[in-house]
Order: structure tokens, then sequence, then C-alpha cells
């Protein structure tokens, strides 16, 4: 049997000669992985500023260690590293999204562990890796560039890669958007992937069809041109805080179904069933954040 990527047919022998090259580099990936995190490519703070371009410029160097192109291409705020296979006409291109810096370890008191010191514990009986960026997003950056290794080592990827690794998600992305109007061409793929989500459990990964987005929103509610003394005017006088309170309540109806008109237009519903399947226990999710329930669409 053959494994198929993309719709590009792939011999067995390559499919092993990769699983075999990763269990082969475990303790290099490793080593990799905590030297990446050594790194304080903290986006958010000015006095790392020499670290965010260290970083960028020793992820470019493990990128073209693995046989790519790369390119460090600036923004007006922090680089953008950008890597490419050969690309050969006809193979499907995958365009690969993810970033390298990192949110601000504060506070500190709060690690077992110096933020930037990774460190491998067993805790709950899964040894795992512990510094800051270990899950958002340099692990899963790393796990893509020994993947890149191990499929190099079996003759070349099955297609077409382009790899867009920014500096600036942790504050925004502020400047991707003009960097990627401006270099639109360089950008075409036939799909994008990106591993800045999680898994359903340890040992069952998972495909992220959607996320909630944030929208920003300034609202002003006006209320009485000075100070009013409460036991006068409590009770015929709005207060600013219940109105604001009233309005924020009508944003959902009682089932948790957003209430903004057109904001389901387009919405696909998913298949129930295979929703189902996935072994979430709800309960079980409440209780780790300390909760007694959890929210959402009843339906």
């Amino acid at each position: 049997m053959r494994p198929f990527f993309f719709g590009i047919s792939t011999p067995m022998s390559a499919l092993d000669t990769v699983l075999a090259t990763i269990d082969a580099d475990r303790g290099a990936t490793l080593d990799g992985l905590k030297e990446f995190l050594r790194i304080p490519s903290v986006s958010a703070k000015p006095e790392h500023i020499p670290d965010m371009r260290r970083c960028a410029d020793w992820l470019a160097g493990q990128l073209m260690q693995r046989g790519l192109q790369v390119r460090i291409m600036p923004t007006r705020g922090y680089p953008v590293v950008v890597a490419q296979n050969q690309h050969i006409a006809g193979r499907p291109t995958v365009l690969y999204y993810g970033h390298y810096d990192v949110q601000p370890p504060e506070p500190l008191d709060l690690w077992k562990s110096p933020p930037f010191d990774p460190t491998v514990r067993d805790e709950n009986g899964h040894p795992a890796i512990y510094a800051r960026g270990a899950v958002d997003d340099k692990g899963q950056v790393w796990a893509h560039v020994q993947a890149i290794h191990a499929w190099q080592q079996a003759g070349g990827l099955p297609v077409n890669l382009t790899m867009l690794i920014e500096g600036e998600e942790e504050v925004g992305s502020e400047n991707l958007f003009a960097f990627l109007r401006e270099h639109r061409a360089e950008f075409k793929a036939d799909i994008a992937l990106i591993s800045d989500t999680n898994q359903v459990g340890r040992g069952q990964p998972a495909i992220t069809y959607g996320m909630r987005g944030l929208v920003y929103q300034e609202v002003f509610l006006t209320g009485p041109d000075h100070d009013l003394h409460s036991g006068g005017y409590g009770g015929s006088v709005p207060n600013p805080a219940n109105v604001l309170c009233e309005l924020l309540a009508t944003l959902h109806d009682g089932d948790g179904r957003v209430n903004i008109p057109g904001f389901y237009d387009g919405v696909q519903i998913p298949a129930v069933e295979p929703m189902a399947e996935l072994p979430f226990d709800e309960k079980a999710a409440a209780a780790e954040l300390g909760l007694p329930f959890l929210s959402g669409e009843k339906s």
C-alpha cells in the first residue's frame, strides 16, 4: 500500500526512510529544540530586538542546512524567514506558516524552571519539555524543520514547499499583511498549513478546521453630565455600567447563539457523527480549568 500526500503517490520505501530517520534523530531533535528555545525572542519587549534578529538568523541557518533556499526578508518590524525547496511543475504547493517570537515569560515566580532554560520533566506520567515557546510556536516549527530533514534523507519532499515564519504573531502580526500584499505572487499555494493549534489529546493528532477570531470594538456610553448621589438618584437615573451589562448580554441568546445579524451567513455546520467520536470529556475539561461547567451553543 502506498500513502498519498496531497495527491502525490509516495513509495513505502521513502516513508520507511522518513520514519527511521525521525527515530534515529530523536536525541538531535531534542537538542536542536532546546537550542531554539534558549533564544529569548520576545517580540513585545524592545530590549529583545537583538534576540529577535538572532533567532531569525539561527532558524534560517537550520533551514539552509536542510537544503532549502532561505531568505530573511525585512518588514516594517521584525523580519520574516522564507524558505523553499526546489519547486517542480505539476506538483502541489504547500505554504507553511509559523512564528518564531514568543510571549513575555512573566510572572517569573510561577515557573518551576527558568523560561529560557528548557527542562524535560515527567508530570502526570508524561515527559514534556518546559520552556517559553515550547508549544507556541517553536515546538511545532521545529517539528516541521526536522520532518523536512527526514524527507531530504528519503530523496526529497514530495511537494513544493514554501515556508513563511514570522516574528510578530505574539504582538498582532501588524506588518504581516502589508508584507503579504507586497509579495503575494511568491506565496501562491494550493494549501496553507498552520501548526499553531492543539491535539485532541496526547497521541491523538487532529486537523483543526476553524478557530474563534477577535473583533475589536470601542463603545462609548454617556450618562449624567455630573456626579450624582446614589441615595437620591440611584433608582431613577440609568447607570451606564448597568446599561453596558445589558448591552453585552444581548450578544448571545439563551442557547448561546450569537445575536449579531449575518454572523452565521456562509457558516457550514460540521457533521455531528465525527465530532461525537472524539474522546472529549466536557466535565473533565471544565474541572481542569477549575470551572463547574463550560459554555457554548447548546445545539
